[in-house]
């Protein structure tokens, strides 16, 4: 590739960039064919397997896309690669955007925008027969021709555009025209498309966008938790039918919105005949009142009937949207003597001589003390959390993988084969104990065991952080058992004629044992070697999981190896932000569910938990309809010591919900909130919660 040439195509000039690369004007020499073409920037995702994998995804759905053909979609006519640049060569437009005739405030007819929008859909409705979902609809991905004829643009790469850049931290823009499960991480399909069209046709015929707002936490808010405006709102004279149309397409549901384009069409074409759909009424904003940041502190009433019940404190600090405010409100109204801007933690204070329960032995708690326990190399003390977990709790299979890991530790071999066998017979489906077994099968020289349990383990999961691995181990033991095949039923190959002939006479007085541990010692240190020297290539691919489990192994044979220790905290440190992020999706699903007491005595520590499981059901009898948002997450780690870890995790959030008196929707936090998370060589847990919000600041 140079600057001038692309491929067989000779470049004219720049048209545009964007976050995934550069768009240009350029001619197919053989043809002499203006086209676009459309450079693809994976560089920014590494050098792991993320970015192999958006390669293949966008291959994929290149050659997808390029299988459409109608009037309303640009027509992709190659995709390759040249000097590790990936390109897409498209139809090129001589025209604008519709994001830039919407920037340039171009008037439209009515006429002209249900043309508009109905050529649109068609071109979607085309596509999605087809299978292809484009998932970036908006403005700027629709180029209106000479002639007024809209075109879809982006086919193929809206995929990767909007889930891998994503995910590694790039803020794409203000999603304004993203569906609620879109944004949520749900699974998506055609009826994502619909809502953008449906955002799009509000924006012409209102001038304003659907979810206005200043900042991305403003907009995600408003899509997932609020209606938009009436279209009528802003111009009477829109028919009423249109109105339909705008709410059915914007519906928060996929299963509430038209199910397909026609549908949508249909009504559009047809709207003089529909009829405004019932909508719940709300409240008139009081634009001179300034709303409290805590609805539900206010002076006390002369008489009440009943009394008021406090809100717990740190069970909503510890929800990632709700937390400050509510932490002010308690602390202001039943800790008075504290200052309601620290971070929650538990208090003693006017609770002297009240004695503490002790910690029921949950399942949860016990695993967490085994594995505490063993991570602090107190196998013996481990176990015995471990072997309390009973067979009925869901705890039950992680605790006895545990106890294999305890016994393989102690170099009892023989038993952690067998918990590991009965793993297998307890759930077929999980591939852990089958890697597990065939890693210890192979330290101990088994090696044809070792081999089919390697072959189990990928027959379960062909694709997972292991299997890479797991496939090279397979044709490495395949040749190291062909070979010792070879040599068992042929002794004398591969030796030296001396070798075969001369038989070595040890004096009576060398000690067997002498002679054999050498071998053992050498063949112990070959296995630390490859161990440590696999995890360095699993973390320099960004495969932490493998990288710790590699680096473990080798501890396991040599507890003060320097190298493995690195890996270990290097993987940890790394995966930390999207450990997290899973864990704040947890919790969100959590909320959801009306769940947070299950989601605490799984992702917060034993101590954190007892503080706050019982104010949990208080919340959820306090408030109805809980909704959460959060963005903007950041994850900073610190490591005290080896195998331990201290993270502070820090976004913006916002909660709403409904009190019980069934009153209108209230903001009830809008801030930003801070986890403190511990890592015991586990898993990540939640310890500690602070909060400020955007009132207090």
């Amino acid at each position: 590739m140079t600057e001038s040439k692309i491929g067989k195509y000779s470049i004219v000039g720049e048209i545009g960039r964007g976050a995934m690369g550069i768009v240009y004007k350029a001619v197919d020499p053989y043809i002499g064919r203006t086209v676009a073409i459309k450079t693809i920037r994976f560089d920014t995702l590494g050098q792991g397997p993320e970015r192999d994998i958006a390669q293949k995804r966008f291959l994929r759905e290149a050659h997808s896309a390029g299988n459409l053909s109608h009037p309303n979609i640009v027509t992709i006519f190659d995709v390759g690669e040249d000097q590790g640049l990936s390109y897409i060569a498209m139809e090129y437009i001589d025209g604008s955007s519709l994001e830039g005739l919407l920037h340039a405030r171009q008037k439209f007819s009515l006429d002209e925008i249900l043309r508009l929008v109905e050529q649109v859909a068609e071109g979607l409705e085309s596509a999605h027969k087809k299978g292809v979902v484009h998932r970036d609809i908006k403005p700027a991905n629709i180029l209106i021709d000479g002639d007024g004829r809209p075109r879809i643009v982006d086919f193929g790469i809206a995929r990767i555009s909007t889930s891998t850049i994503t995910q590694t931290n790039m803020i794409m823009g203000t999603p304004y025209y993203m569906s609620p499960e879109q944004i949520s991480g749900r699974k998506v399909d055609h009826r994502a498309d619909i809502f953008a069209l449906g955002a799009i046709l509000y924006e012409l015929l209102t001038g304003q966008k659907a979810f206005p707002g200043e900042s991305l936490t403003t907009v995600i808010y408003k899509i997932i938790n609020e209606a938009p405006r009436p279209v009528r709102s802003f111009q009477k004279s829109l028919p009423e039918g249109l109105d339909y149309v705008v709410t059915k397409a914007l519906a928060k549901t996929p299963e509430e919105r038209y199910q397909s384009c026609r549908e949508l069409v249909h009504d559009l074409r047809n709207y003089a005949h529909l009829k405004v759909m019932k909508r719940a009424p709300e409240p008139e904003p009081d634009e001179d009142a300034t709303p409290a940041p805590w609805p539900i502190v206010r002076e006390p009433r002369p008489v009440e009937d009943k009394p008021r019940r406090k809100v717990p404190v740190i069970v909503w600090a510890s929800l990632p949207v709700v937390a400050a405010v509510i932490i002010i409100a308690v602390i202001v109204s039943s800790r008075t003597a504290e200052n309601p801007r620290t971070p929650v933690k538990a208090s003693n204070t006017n609770r002297v001589a009240m004695p503490q329960p002790k910690a029921p032995e949950t399942p949860a708690v016990l695993l967490y003390q085994g594995q505490k326990l063993m991570i602090a190399k107190k196998y013996g003390e481990a176990l015995a959390p471990l072997l309390k977990v009973p067979e009925s709790a869901p705890q039950y299979f992680q605790a006895r993988l545990w106890v294999a890991s305890v016994w393989e530790a102690q170099d009892k071999l023989g038993a952690a084969a067998s918990e590991y066998r009965k793993l297998i017979n307890l759930d077929s489906k999980d591939a852990r104990p089958y890697l597990r077994l065939a890693e210890l099968l192979e330290r101990k020289g088994d090696l044809g065991p070792a081999l089919e349990y390697y072959r189990k383990y990928v027959e379960v999961v062909p694709e997972s952080v292991n299997s890479e691995a797991a496939h090279w181990k397979i044709k490495t033991l395949e040749a190291r058992v062909s070979q010792a095949s070879s040599s068992a039923s042929n002794p004398g190959a591969g030796q030296t004629p001396q070798a075969r002939t001369t038989v070595p006479v040890k004096p009576p007085e060398v000690k067997p044992a002498a002679v054999d541990k050498k071998p053992e010692e050498e063949g112990r240190a070959a296995s630390i070697r490859n161990d440590v020297d696999q995890a360095v290539t699993a973390l320099r691919a960004e495969r932490y999981a493998e990288a710790i489990t590699l680096a473990r192994r080798a501890l396991a044979l040599d507890p003060n190896q320097p190298g493995a220790k690195k890996v270990i905290t290097t993987a940890v440190v790394k995966a930390a932000p999207g450990e997290v992020r899973a864990l704040l999706d947890s919790y969100l699903q959590a909320v959801k569910k009306a769940d947070l007491k299950s989601f605490y005595s799984q992702s917060g520590t034993p101590e954190f938990y007892q503080r706050i499981k019982k104010e949990t059901e208080v919340i959820f009898k306090s408030y109805d309809e809980i909704q959460v948002t959060a963005s903007g997450l950041g994850v900073n780690v610190k490591e005290s010591n080896f195998d331990q870890y201290s993270a502070e995790a820090s976004f913006f959030q916002i909660i709403t919900a409904r009190n019980r008196d069934k009153g209108p929707r209230q903001i009830l936090f809008d801030g930003q909130m801070t986890w403190t998370l511990k890592n015991d060589g586990g898993s990540w847990k939640i310890s500690e919660i602070a909060a400020a919000s955007k009132a207090k600041k």
